[in-house]
């Protein structure tokens, strides 16, 4: 027994040693070369504004400055020895994704800067030019451009590559509400067509006394921003808009593009008016057709049942009437009653239908333009035409029945129905209805959107 203790003992010291002596070994491994640890414009870095690489380095004579733009270059690793093997920085080069012009100046002196403490080296090398907007640049370090001259191939730098793009202007081409009323609704955002815009787009506002607002956010999307306006409000008076990518690169949307106007008053827009700011949402009317659109409330969306009388809000002579609201909204409404003189529909369960890059959820109810009732008529040369066609269609909704009341005229009422354009087929299909004589409108019942019309 005492032997075979002996023995592992023995193999317990042999290992022990063997390991002390590699261990010992590990200590004499070659120090780390020099590599890049940072860079400004830095690695993959979006949005640089150029004019952040203008650098000022003083000379040996008082007063006096070199000055341009230069990328810098952060080594660590520096040990006692080790510098710039050229005052010049041959090697190196910077250009513009796909093509091949250096914008490095390889004739002008670098600059350094040593921090012995952290045992970093800072080089800021030359360019020839000012970097341009909108652009992506490749940027490439050689190995050994640093190093101690008596032994460069164990503390020469490693090589590097990085890539970063450079910031641009945005553009506003068109700005959707020109007005606004003083108690519009923040939760719906105002938009602007254009492009040029990134993640680090921000708005603001102007007024005629100079005094900034800023909105209470801003969203990008599809080319477009979403601008939602301050939760508290802006003064009534003129606004300039400000649309920045950043400093420096601002565009100005001016002359009182934007006015916050007392409730009741008109809205001056080329395509539309305020007709009013009801219970319900903002009325608009379009100024170059009979089109009004109602712009719902989100309160409004959390009813089970809603019911509007659209001649109240629009007047009774308006052919089409709109009922929108964001896609972005969610929306409890059990029932959506929509009531004219020119017909009642009732919307059961109205919602968004599927996903959809669209902005609004649109209901379309009214009765349709003169020369869309021309064309159906020759469609129905054999049918005698009690009624008014009325359009109960829209975008991006879906619903779970529809019941629709349309006034007939010149008839006893004993032998009409509903009939249904299908735009799709392009045919007329009969639905279930009845009349009521005494309201003297005939009742229909479907789960399809379309275009209807009393025949007899």
């Amino acid at each position: 027994m005492r032997k075979i203790f002996s023995i592992i003992v023995a193999m317990i010291l042999i290992i022990g040693g063997f390991s002390l002596e590699v261990h010992g070994s590990a200590n004499n491994t070659e120090k780390p070369r020099p590599k890049v640890i940072s860079t400004t414009p830095g690695y993959e870095q979006k949005y640089l504004n150029p004019e952040n690489l203008f650098e000022r380095f003083p000379t040996e004579t008082a007063g006096e400055y070199i000055e341009g733009y230069y990328l810098t270059v952060v080594f660590n690793n520096i040990e006692s020895g080790i510098k710039p093997l050229n005052k010049y920085p041959q090697g190196v080069t910077l250009s513009i994704k796909g093509e091949s012009e250096n914008i490095v100046d390889s004739n002008k002196e670098m600059n350094i800067k040593e921090n012995k403490d952290k045992k970093e080296l800072t080089i800021y090398i030359p360019l020839r030019e000012k970097l341009k907007d909108n652009q992506i640049y490749n940027g490439y370090i050689p190995e050994s451009i640093i190093g101690d001259s008596t032994d460069i191939e164990k503390t020469g730098n490693t090589e590097y590559r990085w890539s970063f793009s450079t910031n641009y202007f945005p553009k506003a081409e068109r700005l959707y509400e020109g007005s606004i009323v003083e108690s519009y609704d923040w939760r719906y955002p105002m938009v602007i067509d254009g492009s040029m815009f990134h993640e680090n787009t921000y708005v603001e506002f102007r007024a005629s006394t100079g005094r900034i607002y800023s909105p209470d956010r801003v969203s990008v999307y599809d080319e477009q921003l979403y601008i939602y306006l301050p939760r508290r409000g802006l003064p009534v008076g003129l606004y300039d808009i400000i649309i920045s990518n950043g400093r420096d690169y601002d565009t100005f949307m001016v002359y009182g593009v934007l006015s916050v106007v007392e409730e009741g008053d008109y809205i001056p827009n080329e395509e539309y008016k305020i007709i009013q700011n009801s219970e319900y949402g903002i009325v608009k009317g379009d100024l170059n057709s009979s089109k009004d659109t109602l712009e719902l409330k989100s309160r409004e969306l959390d009813k089970y049942y809603l019911e509007i009388n659209l001649d109240e809000l629009m007047g009774n002579n308006t052919w089409v009437r709109n009922i929108e609201y964001p896609t972005s909204w969610s929306s409890n409404l059990g029932e959506l009653v929509l009531k004219s003189k020119w017909t009642n529909v009732s919307i059961k369960s109205p919602k968004l239908y599927g996903s959809t890059d669209e902005k609004n959820i649109n209901f379309r109810v009214g009765r349709v333009e003169q020369s869309i009732a021309d064309i159906l008529k020759k469609k129905l040369v054999d049918k005698n035409i009690k009624s008014n066609f009325i359009e109960v269609s829209g975008n991006n909704f879906d619903f779970a029945g529809l019941t629709i009341e349309i006034p007939y005229f010149e008839s006893d009422g004993r032998r009409l129905k509903i009939l249904r354009y299908d735009e799709e087929l392009r045919i007329f299909e009969e639905i279930i209805s009845t009349t009521e004589f005494i309201d003297g409108k005939v009742k229909g019942i479907t789960n399809r959107p379309g275009i209807f019309v009393v025949v007899e």
